[in-house]
């Protein structure tokens, strides 16, 4: 089953793929995409600056949207208040 994240994932991955291939788009391919694993994927330790500031990101937006779900199910709406430095 899939996560709502990567249910989301897959839904902007593959409307991507139509906006790309237009009349040569094909089932299968779009088939391919939402049942790629993604742990098959290994990647090294150090990664270079084109892919590691769009990983940083996501990583970004997850955590920004796992703290919003937590949010929403504790029933508090609103973001704590941030700390006012003292000078």
């Amino acid at each position: 089953m899939l996560t709502p994240s990567h249910a989301a994932a897959c839904a902007v991955a593959i409307a991507q793929y139509r906006a790309y291939a237009g009349s040569k788009a094909r089932y299968l391919n779009e088939q391919f995409i939402e049942l790629f694993d993604l742990d098959l994927v290994t990647l090294p330790r150090q990664l270079p600056p084109w892919l590691s500031r769009p990983l940083a990101a996501l990583r970004e937006e997850a955590a920004e949207a796992q703290q919003s779900t937590l949010r929403r199910i504790s029933g508090t709406s609103h973001t704590p208040p941030t700390p006012v430095a003292k000078s």
